[in-house]
């Protein structure tokens, strides 16, 4: 065995979108490939409130022969400080990168930072294994990146696992469940993320998903599915979210595992699409039968609010097939959320109405707006550069925490700076409308009177987006009348 104990850190992105912990499933499925061949391996997930000190005293304690870090390219230039702090404090230890970062930049990222050892591109379970069992030179393991003297090597990518059952569901034994937020206040337990495919043939401009994890669409068996959702069922857990991007892309693999879990006495099971399905990839059949399986939630990835928009965007859809989508959802019994993009190529203020016009149609629970962050190896980002459309350049968006949240980081002909920075207060405001009318309803729907509800939303929404709040427990307060 040439590394017979292994560090996994998913590191902190503090004062971001980021900072929730969540549960990193990828890094759960690479701890579970690990321990399944009798490694020994721990997990510093930073993200529940952990710091680099801590990251020095686990490496202490636990003494790794490797550590490996999962990267995205968001704030790398920390991650890499961070690598190389942990490099000089402890020079005997080789470290492996992974993740989206790595896939994207692979040679670049050990040239920039001089403290990674080897990166791992795309799929990792089997590589990171191979690294440590040391039975292959590091020459003949596909798939990763690695130093042999001055060079930096790339061995060509590893063939895509098309069989995703090979692969052990994660177990996450190594994290600490205890520290992810719950789903809601009420729930005993925290919610789990299941991903059942891997991929999407999707060719939207703006999505790094081709580079970070391919575009050949893998998929798990529905038995093998239903086996993780017992596993944890069976722990007590109830609430699961679907963390693919393309979940519903098979229609009847979709269909037999609702009808397994219908079949399976696993009742009390609430299931939700938050990461978003294509509307042209569902129907009334399918929808009703997700319903009655037990998802509850669903997030729609409209992004533009015409088909000329959606057209630029290469999302291969249209808005006929959209909202007719979302209606069929709305007559199932589903929570709706939408997403839309504001400033793609080509989009002007009478298109961003479209899509504000589109967003105040339905009665959905949430609507989000994003500008566009364009991610080197995207469309989107070759097609800014080329026309030199950028107001701030890669190096300082993607490393500065307030340049995901309300700022634009390129211009169009289309739409200046400040047309886009008063476009996006609109679509806060929107937002915000939406979110108290959705609580406000819920609120009338508990007896509580209409001018009464709509105030008590509106104080709701304002304490909730500052995390002083939870929603059920204020419905149930009033449910309970407060006592």
């Amino acid at each position: 065995m040439l590394y017979d104990s292994v560090l996994l850190v998913n590191p902190s992105y503090k004062n971001t979108h980021f900072s929730e912990p969540q549960l990193h499933s990828g890094l759960g499925y690479i701890a579970q490939s690990i321990e399944d061949h009798g490694i020994k391996c721990e997990v510093l997930d930073m993200s529940v409130g952990y710091d680099d000190a801590r990251l020095m005293n686990v490496i202490e304690r636990f003494k790794p022969a490797l550590v490996g870090f999962t990267l995205m390219t968001y704030r790398y230039k920390d991650n890499y400080a961070r690598i190389n702090a942990v490099k000089k404090k402890f020079p005997g230890i080789k470290v492996v990168a992974g993740g989206p970062h790595v896939s994207l930049l692979r040679q670049r990222v050990l040239k920039e930072c001089g403290g990674i050892d080897m990166g791992v591109v795309l799929e990792g379970e089997e590589a990171i294994v191979e690294v440590c069992r040391g039975e292959k030179a590091l020459k003949d393991i596909k798939g990763l990146v690695f130093r042999d003297g001055a060079d930096v090597v790339f061995n060509g990518e590893r063939e895509f696992c098309t069989q995703l059952d090979d692969f052990s569901f994660p177990r996450y034994s190594k994290f600490e469940l205890d520290k992810y937020p719950r789903p809601n206040a009420l729930a005993k337990l925290r919610e789990i993320p299941i991903v059942t495919s891997r991929g999407c043939p999707a060719q939207c401009i703006f999505c790094p998903v081709k580079t970070s994890i391919g575009q050949k669409f893998r998929f798990r068996s529905a038995g093998n599915i239903l086996a993780e959702l017992r596993y944890w069922y069976e722990k007590g857990y109830r609430t699961f979210w679907i963390a693919d991007d393309n979940f519903t892309l098979l229609k009847e693999r979709v269909l037999e595992l609702c009808a397994l879990i219908k079949a399976s006495g696993m009742n009390e099971l609430v299931l939700g699409c938050g990461n978003g399905i294509r509307a042209d990839r569902v129907d009334r059949e399918i929808l009703t039968a997700m319903r009655e399986a037990g998802f509850t939630t669903i997030l729609f990835g409209i992004e533009g609010g015409n088909d000329r928009i959606l057209k630029i965007l290469k999302k291969g859809e249209t808005i006929e097939v959209i909202e007719n989508s979302i209606r069929i959802a709305f007559e199932c019994g589903f929570s709706v959320m939408a997403s839309f993009l504001l400033g793609s190529p080509g989009e002007t203020k009478s298109d961003i109405e479209d899509s504000f016009r589109l967003a105040s149609k339905y009665p959905f629970s949430e609507v989000r707006f994003y500008h566009p962050i364009p991610y080197p190896g995207t469309e989107l980002y070759d097609w800014i550069e080329k026309n030199g459309y950028f107001i701030y350049q890669p190096e300082e968006y993607l490393n500065e925490a307030s340049s995901l949240k309300n700022r634009p980081v390129y211009r169009t002909p289309e739409l200046s700076e400040s047309d886009r920075q008063e476009i996006f207060r609109r679509a806060v405001r929107l937002s915000n409308e939406i979110r108290i009318n959705n609580y406000s309803i819920k609120l009338r729907a508990l007896g509580l009177p209409g001018p009464a509800a709509k105030l008590l939303a509106r104080i709701y929404n304002i304490r909730a987006l500052n995390g002083f709040i939870n929603k059920s427990v204020l419905l149930r307060k009033i449910k309970d009348g407060f006592n």
